[in-house]
């Protein structure tokens, strides 16, 4: 082994489950913008939602900022690393393109943030804290006003995104999905009136790939 010629062996990063439950987050390089138009954000969602059906994976919750953004995913058959590897470099060298900004450096920040969530009760916190993320960050002062997260479709205010699996998470929260979307409703108003109820992205494992 290389590392244990120098007397020390650097740490192994966990594998990822292929069938696990991931929170994921991509950040902008050097904390710089990753969206700063509508159309670069419809550009990402069509390059996640395209890559995600290809793969399988089942995403239960998202959200876009302004310098990363937040997925929660079900993966079906593993692939996390070579699906954000796709998307982060499509969208990165799709907007040098735009931009004029080929060949000057990363858009998109090395690596991705990848927690696995291994219980139900983080499953739940960590989607309430995606759909809360705009209001976190002062960006608006509900979830049904930030139109670039899947809340708005999770409590019935609009179609969800074709990626977006809202029956899987209303699932979790009633027997229908009137009363599941109340559910949800309370559950995140909950994190709003108490910051303390929302989980961080930094819960649970951490990968990055």
């Amino acid at each position: 082994m290389i590392a244990a010629s120098y007397g020390r062996v650097m740490p192994r990063r966990s594998p990822i489950d292929p069938q696990g439950y991931y929170h994921v987050t991509t950040r902008g390089n050097f904390g710089q913008p990753l969206f700063q138009t509508p159309e670069q954000h419809e550009l990402y969602l069509f390059l996640y939602g395209r890559t995600a059906l290809k793969l399988g994976w089942m995403t239960l919750a998202w959200a876009l900022l302004w310098n990363h953004h937040h997925f929660l995913i079900k993966l079906s058959d593993g692939r996390l690393s070579e699906g954000m590897g796709v998307i982060n470099r499509g969208f990165s060298r799709r907007i040098n393109e735009t931009t004029g900004n080929t060949g000057t450096g990363h858009l998109v920040k090395h690596g991705f943030y990848a927690g696995l969530v291994e219980t139900e009760d983080h499953l739940l916190a960590a989607c309430r804290y995606i759909d809360l993320n705009a209001v976190t960050a002062r960006r608006e002062e509900s979830p049904e006003r930030w139109p670039w997260s899947g809340y708005r479709a999770a409590v019935g205010l609009e179609h969800p995104r074709p990626f977006h699996h809202v029956s899987a998470l209303l699932e979790l929260f009633g027997s229908t999905p009137s009363t599941a979307r109340r559910s949800y409703r309370r559950f995140v108003a909950a994190g709003l009136a108490s910051p303390s109820h929302v989980s961080s992205p930094g819960d649970g494992d951490e990968t990055r790939a």
